[in-house]
């Protein structure tokens, strides 16, 4: 939609809306997000409602692509959000199963919806929600989308079974050292296969022929050596081995690859006894026998299992403990941790994408303390979470409430139609698909307050098996490496996200596995060092003359090590503190008070003043900052606008840092500047 076009809408006065794409992960329901966005457009052009262009928060767009509409722990639910603030009015959907296939979910956040005065419109199914037909007609076109997905969920689950007693894996997937024989590729579907009739049955055999199955088995039978993943990685690249996405090997996919024991001859699946709710990410794995031939012997993988119960592992370099599920909230890319500054950055900057995203790099250490926080955080929360499922009776009565009378409802509709059928004054048919339609409605209901029972039992055990990991995870983060924090936070926490809109501001949102919203948490950087400078200023400033012991001063600040010294060394730059000794009786004494400290626009005032003063010769960071006063936060923030402006240039780095003056300034131009 162009800008004019809805600048004119706008001016229009017509209905705030948001449009809503989903892309189902089944590859029939894979309708193109093009498509699904032309035909909410034009519904929303003939009828009156106005979309914001661009992709939500700053537009009027939300879309989840590859996301299954059994859960509403998706995007739809900022969607929802807007509704209940009443910044919009409507949600556009192509279809009523984009919305979702969860009966339960449907009528909960149907309700909010409508509760808030909003509606939910379907563009290709046009039917009027607010008369008793038109409810009708979308409650049965939500039944149907439900019926699909549990059509869709009972033939995947007989299709896993029957892999598991012909001993297939059940994802059907190429592995490493084997080759899949029986299948070819979908012509629709790069990722999808087709049974292949001209190759018989499905299986796998050792890929001998590349000397992938020989390289398997020794992965085996070097790691009982030295326990070394990192190294493994390291030589199958070196041998041009990559894995089955194409991708170069690491520490992690390696021990991976290993623990899945299919080199053993075996199948890992999920264990049949488990009754969570999340048999992706659930540790609790079983082996079977599996219908190809080992690579290993059993005495060998026995051995392996012996050494891995044992956590006999060296800690990875290479691998961090938020591999996979750190991405940046500004564009929803995977971030990148750079060794040399142990930092994360977007990954559209480390692919040198052409456009590359306005997010800036934060500290794995602060990433680390956040994450701790919010982890103690929810520890004593999550106990008042469980209970609120079965204690807090307000939203589940209230859900229950209505349910009941919808309930009523529908059988005294069933009875009205009756009477209407015995009296004549409609034909039967007319009476059998109302009939239907009513009988449907009401299973639908009736399941919907079943689940509401299973819902709060579930919920209530998921959230104190999470506070046991949580428990277990701060206590003993320091001793545990880094494959085991990982495992450990991927069973709390679904994802974390860096928000970084300036020099100055960043924050991450920590998602949990559980019910439950996601925290925002402002990460120490800049802003925090100046805090930490103001504090240990006004203690010393109490200390009347007195040096202060660096352990105390440290701790009464709330700062760590890497924040607190560098503050200090700024002080001292500064001629503000004295510094007594070293090391562990390093102790501080206030010379001077603190003068109040010049804005960023002073600073670059000053920092241009004296450079001009220089007439094009360099002058060093130390001397340019000492000149100007001002702290080293607020310096560097300076030097980087002045020079992402084009106004100075640097040589060097760190405190090798020389900068000159390198933008011509007409006359009249600096003083009006300064």
């Amino acid at each position: 939609m162009s800008e004019s076009r809805t600048g004119a809408l706008a001016a229009a006065g017509l209905i705030p809306a948001i449009g809503y794409i989903r892309v189902s992960m089944m590859l029939e329901e894979k309708i193109s997000p093009a498509i699904q966005r032309d035909s909410i457009e034009s519904y929303a052009a003939r009828r009156g409602y106005y979309i914001p262009p661009g992709m939500w928060p700053e537009g009027g767009w939300i879309e989840d692509l590859d996301v299954s509409g059994r859960t509403f722990q998706r995007k739809i639910m900022h969607a929802i959000a807007q509704v209940e603030k009443g910044t919009t009015k409507a949600i556009l959907v192509w279809k009523y199963s984009r919305f979702g296939r969860n009966r339960t979910g449907n009528q909960l956040n149907l309700a909010r919806v409508e509760a808030a005065g909003g509606e939910l419109i379907s563009s290709t199914e046009e039917v009027d929600a607010r008369t008793a037909v038109g409810k009708l007609t979308r409650g049965v076109l939500m039944e149907i989308a439900a019926f699909e997905s549990d059509r869709a969920g009972e033939s995947w689950a007989d299709a896993y079974q029957n892999r598991v007693a012909r001993g297939l894996p059940p994802y059907g997937r190429a592995y490493f050292g084997y080759i899949r024989r029986g299948r070819m590729p979908h012509p629709l579907s790069p990722t999808h296969t087709l049974r292949d009739p001209s190759d018989g049955e499905e299986r796998y055999e050792p890929d001998m022929e590349s000397g992938a199955a020989e390289m398997h088995a020794e992965l085996y039978e070097t790691w009982v050596v030295d326990q070394n993943f990192a190294s493994l990685a390291r030589e199958l690249n070196r041998r041009g081995f990559r894995t089955s996405g194409g991708l170069l090997w690491s520490a992690e996919t390696v021990l991976q690859l290993m623990d899945r024991g299919f080199a053993a001859g075996l199948i890992r699946i999920h264990d049949p006894e488990c009754a969570c709710r999340r048999p992706s990410r659930c540790l609790r794995k079983v082996f079977r026998p599996g219908a190809h031939d080992a690579l290993i012997s059993s005495e060998l993988w026995a051995k392996y299992q012996a050494f891995r119960a044992g956590k006999v592992i060296r800690r990875v370099r290479s691998v961090h403990h938020y591999v996979s599920f750190i991405t940046c909230w500004h564009c929803d890319g995977g971030m990148h941790l750079k060794q040399e500054s142990a930092s994360f950055f977007c990954g559209s900057r480390a692919r040198h994408d052409e456009e590359v995203c306005g997010s800036r790099h934060v500290p794995l250490r602060a990433v680390d303390e956040a994450v701790l926080g919010v982890l103690r955080g929810w520890a004593p929360e999550i106990e008042a979470a469980a209970a609120a499922v079965t204690v807090e009776p307000a939203q589940r009565e209230k859900d229950v409430r209505r349910l009941t009378k919808e309930l009523e409802r529908v059988a005294a509709d069933l009875d009205h139609q009756t009477i209407l059928l015995t009296r004549r004054l409609i034909p039967e048919d007319s009476y059998l698909r109302t009939r239907d339609a009513l009988l449907a409605e009401q299973q639908g209901f009736r399941e919907s307050l079943r689940q509401l029972e299973v819902d709060s039992e579930e919920a209530r055990i998921s959230h104190r098996a999470a506070r046991q990991v949580m428990d277990g995870l701060v206590a003993e983060w320091p001793s545990l490496g880094v494959l085991e924090r990982r495992s450990l936070l991927m069973q709390v926490i679904e994802r974390v996200s860096v928000e970084k809109p300036s020099y100055e501001q960043a924050w991450l949102w920590i998602y949990p596995t559980f019910e439950g919203g996601a925290k925002r948490v402002r990460l120490g950087g800049k802003a925090q060092m100046d805090r930490v400078i103001e504090l240990v200023v006004q203690m010393l400033a109490d200390a009347g003359g007195r040096s202060l012991g660096a352990g105390e001063l440290r701790v009464s600040a709330g700062a760590s090590s890497p924040t607190f010294n560098r503050a200090m060394r700024d002080l001292v730059s500064l001629g503000v503190v004295a510094r007594e000794g070293a090391g562990p009786i390093t102790r501080y004494m206030l010379l001077k008070p603190m003068s109040a400290q010049p804005t960023l626009d002073a600073v670059k005032t000053e920092i241009v003043r004296a450079l001009v003063e220089m007439r094009g010769e360099m002058l060093g960071a130390r001397e340019l900052r000492m000149r100007v006063g001002a702290t080293l936060p607020t310096f560097g923030r300076a030097v980087m606008v002045l020079a992402a402006e084009g106004v100075l240039a640097r040589e060097g780095k760190g405190k090798l840092s020389r900068y000159r003056l390198v933008k011509r300034l007409r006359p009249g131009e600096h003083s009006e500047r300064l």
